[in-house]
C-alpha cells in the first residue's frame, strides 16, 4: 500500500468526522433548546447537563476535524513526516471516542499505512522551525 491509500483513508475519516461533528452539534443545539424550555416550566436546572456534554463533545469533534484536514493536507503534499506527528496515538484514541468508531479506525489504519512507509518521523522538521504539534 502507499501514501494514496492513507490519503484516501484519511479523507474518508474526514467526511464522517464532519457527518459527526454535525449530528453532536445538532443534537446538542435541540437538547439544550428543549432543556431550556423545561427549565422555563419549573424542572430544575440540573437538566442542561446532558446537552452542555453533547456540546462539549461536538466542539472536540471540530478540532478533530481541523486536525484532519491538516493531515489530508499534509499528505497531498507529499509530506509524509508531517502528517504521522499530526496522525499520533493519542490524537487517533480522540478521534476514535469523540468522532465516531468509523472515523477512529481509519485514522488508526491511516497511521498503519505510513509508518510502513516511514517508520520513524525525520528529525529535519523540527530544524525548520515548525510548531511541534501533539
Amino acid at each position: 500500500m502507499s501514501a494514496s491509500t492513507a490519503s484516501t483513508l484519511v479523507l474518508v475519516a474526514f467526511i464522517f468526522a464532519i457527518i459527526a461533528t454535525v449530528i453532536l452539534g445538532s443534537v446538542g443545539a435541540f437538547r439544550l433548546i428543549s432543556a431550556l424550555s423545561l427549565i422555563a416550566m419549573g424542572f430544575p436546572p440540573i437538566v442542561v447537563i446532558t446537552p452542555l456534554i453533547l456540546i462539549a463533545m461536538c466542539a472536540i469533534s471540530i478540532y478533530v476535524v481541523f486536525r484532519t484536514y491538516k493531515i489530508r493536507d499534509s499528505l497531498e503534499r507529499g509530506n509524509i513526516s508531517y502528517a504521522l506527528r499530526l496522525l499520533s496515538i493519542p490524537f487517533c484514541i480522540l478521534a476514535l471516542f469523540f468522532s465516531g468508531l468509523i472515523t477512529g479506525i481509519l485514522l488508526f489504519v491511516a497511521r498503519g499505512e505510513l509508518s510502513r512507509i516511514q517508520p520513524h518521523p525525520s528529525r529535519e522538521i523540527y530544524a525548520e522551525g515548525e510548531e511541534i504539534e501533539w
